[in-house]
């Protein structure tokens, strides 16, 4: 992860800020979403994925949101998109290592 957007967020688990890895040892469920501004569907679904956030956080459910930021998406337009929304839980911006380990071919994923 190169960008940490909500740095106050990232789990104790998660290394912040701006971590050059990942490391989840909390050993609770953990929801990756990968997503992109520009796409409709992701838009529609961050709203579903942050009602869940906040029921099942304290139950110990981790989510992280992680976009590569593409198409000419600034770190300003993410921002909007996270404070539009009212995003809570942590949105990092990658720069493909991630989606390549866990081989997502399409968003959201």
């Amino acid at each position: 992860v190169t960008t940490w957007f909500q740095t106050a967020a990232v789990p104790n688990s998660l290394p912040a800020p701006a971590p050059s890895a990942v490391n989840f040892h909390g050993g609770g469920p953990i929801l990756l979403l990968f997503w992109e501004v520009w796409c409709p569907f992701c838009r529609s679904e961050l709203p579903k994925v942050q009602k869940l956030f906040r029921k099942y956080s304290a139950s110990g459910l981790v989510v992280v949101g992680l976009t590569k930021a593409s198409r000419r998406t600034s770190d300003a337009k993410i921002q909007s998109l996270i404070n539009d929304f009212g995003l809570e839980f942590p949105m990092g911006k990658e720069d493909g290592q991630l989606s390549r380990h866990f081989r997502v071919t399409g968003i959201p994923a």
